[in-house]
């Protein structure tokens, strides 16, 4: 079920017209709700009929301050048109909002919105990140608003929190400066590397956000004051998730008979494992890819170790770097073991024991 469906659902829309907006709106947005901006024209806003319903919701204002300075660094201009994104942060800054203007039956705002006291931005590729998550797992406020020719709002609902948004951008680099010039104001110190790690428990509004996040697991393995600080120096569990609808990767290839095994559907736990540099300059991850077909579960002292026969276990491995950005995965292709910190092994074990004999998680509640 895509992202807008579960927003009408959530939202217990029964209007026809609002529901098939949002869907349009949708049709024109990549994954993971990524942002493309079209360069705006920079028309002179005095003329009322110049206005856009956009910025009548929106209300386009001074964009002098950092805000309007990295929206233009973006190529957005003054106006809000459909493809277009525009920024607002209040002054003192407080909170920042990131609106993208969609078209369809009826005009459409995606509005994400953050403490500008939690927030750090970065480039990368021609894009602009913009990732919360340093000092909590609150992530990015979503809504969408469908807008009536005066651009009135006249539906709105929640979409799924993420801890990153991405747009493109025309001068990526120069609006981040720009940004974290505008965060810094708030005389917050941001730590990007921990925001990047805490990012992949918050999600990035993709389909894993909805999995069901296996709390009884991490917290056999991980103390709460560790996943609430993410101490340097040492590797922990930080996450853990259930997928009834996990498959084996590319990256598995076959078993020694022949057997093919890319794409083979096996549910599967995901186990996030997180080093955060002494230095703080990055930090590691690790997520074991853990099928229920293993060979043994071995807890021992401060450990759990999961042995396979044939190799069916995958661990996939990202950097996040200084700047907080997060690298592709690397697989390890198939391996026969691995392991893992804990602090209650037994209990860790006991948990995968019972997933695999048949006890599934409570599927995870929609937003409201």
């Amino acid at each position: 079920m895509n992202i807008v469906a579960r927003v009408v659902i959530a939202a217990g829309v029964s209007v026809v017209a609002a529901t098939g907006a949002i869907l349009a709106a949708e049709q024109v947005m990549p994954p993971a709700m990524q942002a493309q901006s079209a360069s705006q024209p920079e028309a002179g806003l005095s003329a009322p009929e110049e206005m856009s319903v956009f910025d009548r919701f929106v209300g386009v204002g001074d964009l002098t301050d950092a805000a309007g300075l990295a929206s233009r660094a973006c190529g957005y201009g003054g106006s809000l048109q459909p493809g277009g994104t525009l920024f607002w942060l209040g002054e003192p800054p407080v909170t920042f909002s990131a609106n993208l203007a969609r078209s369809g039956e009826l005009p459409a705002v995606f509005r994400f919105s953050a403490g500008a006291d939690a927030l750090h931005a970065f480039a990368r590729e021609g894009e602009l990140y913009l990732q919360t998550g340093h000092r909590n797992s609150i992530g990015f406020e979503g809504r969408v608003w469908t807008l009536n020719e005066a651009g009135e709002p006249d539906f709105s609902g929640p979409v799924q929190p993420r801890a990153r948004i991405a747009v493109a951008c025309d001068d990526a680099g120069q609006a981040a400066s720009l940004l974290n010039a505008a965060f810094a104001r708030t005389g917050v110190h941001t730590d990007p590397v921990r925001a990047g790690v805490r990012a992949v428990t918050i999600g990035d509004g993709e389909m894993e956000a909805w999995l069901p996040r296996l709390d009884d697991f991490i917290g056999a393995c991980t103390p709460a004051p560790v996943i609430e600080e993410l101490p340097a120096g040492r590797q922990f569990v930080l996450d853990a998730v259930y997928d009834e609808e996990a498959r084996f990767s590319e990256a598995m290839g076959e078993h020694m008979s022949g057997e093919l095994r890319a794409g083979t559907p096996r549910p599967m736990v995901y186990v996030t494992l997180a080093a955060v540099d002494a230095r703080g300059g990055f930090a590691q991850l690790e997520t074991l890819r853990i099928p229920f077909d293993w060979h043994g579960l071995v807890p021992d002292e401060g450990r759990l170790s999961v042995v396979y026969r044939p190799d069916n276990l995958e661990v996939i491995s990202r950097i996040i770097e200084a700047d907080g950005s997060r690298s592709d995965g690397l697989s390890s292709g198939p391996i026969r073991d691995a392991s893992m910190p804990c602090a209650d092994p037994a209990a860790a074990t006991t948990i995968l024991r019972e997933l695999a004999s048949g006890l599934r998680p409570a599927p995870l509640e929609m937003p409201g």
